[in-house]
């Protein structure tokens, strides 16, 4: 089965797989872009993604949680050249990550990756049966289709009012100086707004947020999804507890982007001046209402400068002769 995205919507693709209990391999592309989900019964067992490969990411991530070390991934990949093995597994073997901490991090990178496919709205699919497939069993949990389309969905619904709050992924939040009492609840009911309260998903991002990290190194820290981090920064923002930090770097760039604008318009400026300073009469050429002059008037301005000079030379014949007849 093959067609593109304006065919079928990557969330009717896998609503269908899903509930034909599929086996195989989905492949979608858009322009560079590559991505391949595995599905076994149904259920999403495996999802790669180019040039955005999931172990790459895996290792930046990891750093970030300070859970290695730049140090231990070198070493690590330096064991991959060699054995060809996955870098997940490697960590694991070599004692720098728990099989927990791996099954985790690959969950949320695959399901970051997914959620990115509902805003595609272009591109190519193709799906390939297979009675069997070959996926990580022991650190890939498989994901759920039914679990992945819901929140999906929400995801598209919610997409307008986050990025009306968020404008970019590389902006800094703080939290507010005074900060008002509020309770920790395991979750709140879907739609509801409490100021008073917070879910916990609120309150562990909530804890991430300093004023240092921007949104896409919170998303990366966060031990939820990225729709979900997302959506839990904008609850924060609406409940007054955090604010957008402007950061002495972003001031300092908006200024040198400024003054590099006046640079080029002053340089603009003198490099003008420069050419129609070679001209004899520059102001001819600024002046688009009179571009072309009729012989007339030319005839007309040659009388006048002559009667100019006639009247000057008069003026100082006269007071040559009247000096001389003084002495």
């Amino acid at each position: 089965m093959e067609g593109t995205l304006k065919e079928y919507s990557f969330a009717d693709l896998i609503q269908m797989f899903g509930y034909q209990r599929r086996t195989g391999i989905l492949t979608l592309k858009r322009s560079e872009e590559f991505v391949t989900l595995v599905f076994h019964n149904g259920s999403i067992v495996g999802v790669e993604a180019f040039p955005h490969r999931i172990e790459t990411m895996l290792g930046r991530v990891l750093i970030k949680q300070g859970k290695i070390t730049e140090r231990g991934l070198e070493r690590a990949l330096n064991i991959q050249k060699k054995t060809n093995e996955k870098l997940g597994r490697i960590l694991v073997d070599i004692g720098l990550i728990s099989k927990e901490d791996l099954s985790s991090s690959l969950s949320l990178q695959a399901t970051k990756i997914l959620f990115s496919l509902f805003k595609w709205r272009d591109g190519e699919f193709k799906f390939k049966s297979s009675e069997t497939v070959e996926y990580d069993k022991e650190f890939f949990s498989p994901i759920e289709v039914d679990n992945i389309l819901m929140q999906g969905m929400q995801m598209l619904d919610e997409w307008p009012r986050i990025t009306s709050l968020i404008r970019s992924k590389k902006v800094v939040y703080e939290p507010l100086p005074v900060k008002p009492e509020f309770e920790v609840v395991d979750e709140l009911h879907e739609g509801l707004k409490d100021d008073k309260k917070l879910s916990r998903i609120e309150f562990e991002t909530l804890k991430l947020i300093d004023g240092k990290r921007s949104v896409e190194e919170i998303i990366d820290l966060n031990y939820v999804n990225e729709f979900i981090t997302l959506r839990s920064i904008v609850s924060l923002i609406e409940k007054g507890l955090i604010r957008e930090k402007v950061v002495k770097e972003v001031i300092e760039e908006r200024v040198e982007k400024k003054a590099l604008k006046i640079v080029a318009i002053v340089g603009i400026i003198l490099s003008l001046l420069i050419i129609f300073s070679s001209y004899k009469k520059p102001l001819r050429f600024l002046w688009l209402g009179n571009s072309i002059i009729s012989a007339e008037e030319k005839e007309s301005k040659k009388v006048i400068k002559r009667s100019e000079e006639e009247f000057i030379d008069s003026i100082l014949k006269s007071t040559i002769n009247y000096g001389s007849k003084e002495n």
